[in-house]
């Protein structure tokens, strides 16, 4: 428990204007859900699925743990856990590669949370939800105009979605 809170700390406090490698990312939501798990009646799940050039890639930090963290909080479920499901898959298009990260969970958004939360630059919902207000900021920092996120309901998961031009670890 000591290690995964020292880690979750030292990787919510590391410079965000400076990529880090996938792995290190996941491996902070990795601490963060332990962290979650202890003395939970329904402690909740994760699942990871990266593949191989995905593997590689570099992500601003707390890109994907902010939203890990808001599916917990947010997260009405009383009867079964809490189920968050981690996908990053490289993809690659004529002239470049992008990350395709998607973390889903079973639970979903109301119209009205998409609507504010898919607004384009508004900043109303900034002072309600800072973390991804600060993801937000982030991208566009390190990306401009090339990073997406965009939120969704699937048929019976929440999901969020992130491309981020495709930066790796050798490169």
């Amino acid at each position: 428990l000591s290690l995964d809170l020292s880690a979750y700390f030292r990787n919510i406090f590391k410079d965000g204007s400076q990529l880090i490698p996938l792995e290190v990312e996941l491996n902070s939501v990795g601490s963060y859900i332990r962290l979650q798990q202890v003395g939970t009646k329904l402690p909740p799940r994760l699942q990871v699925d990266v593949d191989t050039v995905a593997s590689k890639a570099l992500v601003p930090p707390l890109s994907i743990l902010t939203f890990v963290e808001n599916s917990i909080k947010h997260s009405k479920r009383i009867d079964s856990p809490l189920e968050i499901i981690i996908q990053c898959t490289a993809l690659q298009s004529d002239d470049r590669g992008y990350l395709n990260i998607t973390i889903t969970d079973n639970g979903g958004f109301s119209e009205e949370q998409l609507k504010l939360l898919n607004a384009p630059g508004t900043g109303k919902n900034d002072s309600e939800h800072i973390g991804i207000a600060n993801v937000r900021r982030r991208l566009r920092l390190l990306y401009q105009e090339e990073a997406a996120l965009c939120f969704m309901n699937l048929s019976d998961r929440a999901s969020v979605e992130l491309f981020l031009p495709l930066k790796n670890k050798t490169t």
